[in-house]
């Protein structure tokens, strides 16, 4: 066993690392690694924006809003803990006996200190489907299964998963993802809401090549685009990042051709996708379901945006053309 000291902090970037390189060395004949992520998730988002963040921009101390020993840019850390709205970056712990402090994890940071390619990750956590969160790990595992809306409270189905992944000679990430949404579409009332896909990462690069020229020719922003025409997959404002893919750039314009090309490069690296008719817990409904999400720019949220401008997704396609 890798035993860690009394108050540990799980979910640092390092934490994890460590586990992994415990284990490849432990077990130097097992030929693939999966990792299975647990957790509240904000997407793509930094560490506390959603919880306090986004009250703050365009103010001239928006920077207060991290509350935090740490200064700067927005990383990893110890922020207020607000259990009320629930809304927590990807990797939470409550760090003080109060509570009164949590601590959560930047995806860049993880994504970075992964250190092997993994076979899978799996997003049990909300909001985590985006192609912003496919792209940043998109050299750091083979296979990525997550959700683009909220995830419900009972989580993936557990009681297949384990045959899901164990049984076969590699993972079956299909498989789990069909029972995930097997399990929630045939759920009465607020319970028949669910979104999953699985994305083959090496197939992202074509996604990404389309999309660059498509941002090239078209104002990809919240000036161009009415944000209330697009397929939402949230419901508070404060999670106001994440609409489908695809009806972004339709509502943007893009020709009949311009969408059959970024339709062939979803199925390229989009291996399964699924969505209840409606997310019956807040009554929206799901009419467009791409399989990823992504983020359409507002130039008065600068200090999201400074954040954006560094992921990898942006970096090479150029979505944010925003100063």
């Amino acid at each position: 066993l890798l035993e860690m000291e009394p108050g540990t902090i799980s979910n640092r970037a390092e934490c994890i690392r460590e586990v992994l390189e415990f284990l490849k060395e432990k077990y130097p004949e097992i030929e693939s690694f999966g990792v299975l992520m647990s957790s509240h998730g904000t997407g793509w988002t930094p560490p506390g924006y959603c919880t306090t963040g986004y009250k703050n921009e365009g103010n001239s101390d928006d920077i207060e809003w991290r509350r935090s020993a740490f200064s700067g840019t927005y990383l990893s850390g110890e922020y207020l803990y607000e259990p009320v709205p629930g809304v927590k970056s990807m990797g939470y712990t409550v760090t003080d006996v109060n509570p009164t402090v949590a601590y959560e994890t930047d995806i860049r940071e993880i994504a970075d200190l992964l250190p092997f390619k993994l076979d899978y990750i799996i997003f049990d956590a909300c909001f985590m489907g985006g192609v912003e969160v496919a792209y940043q790990f998109k050299d750091k595992c083979r296979y990525m299964c997550f959700s683009q809306t909220e995830i419900l409270s009972d989580g993936m189905d557990y009681t297949t998963m384990i045959s899901d992944l164990l049984e076969g000679n590699r993972a079956d990430l299909v498989s789990l993802a069909t029972n995930y949404f097997n399990h929630y579409n045939l759920s009465s009332g607020s319970k028949r809401s669910a979104t999953i896909s699985v994305v083959d990462c090496s197939k992202l690069g074509t996604l990404a090549a389309v999309c660059r020229n498509l941002f090239r020719n078209y104002d990809i922003s919240k000036d161009n685009v009415d944000a209330s025409k697009l397929q939402k997959y949230f419901y508070y404002t404060n999670h106001a990042w994440f609409y489908d893919l695809y009806s972004i750039v339709q509502a943007a314009g893009a020709s009949e051709t311009e969408l059959s090309d970024l339709q062939w490069a979803l199925d390229e690296c989009i291996l399964y996708k699924a969505a209840t008719p409606t997310f019956a817990l807040y009554g929206f409904p799901i009419d467009t379901h791409s399989g990823l999400s992504m983020y359409l720019p507002e130039k008065e949220r600068t200090q999201l945006n400074s954040y954006y401008r560094e992921l990898t997704w942006n970096k090479l396609t150029g979505l944010l053309k925003i100063e």
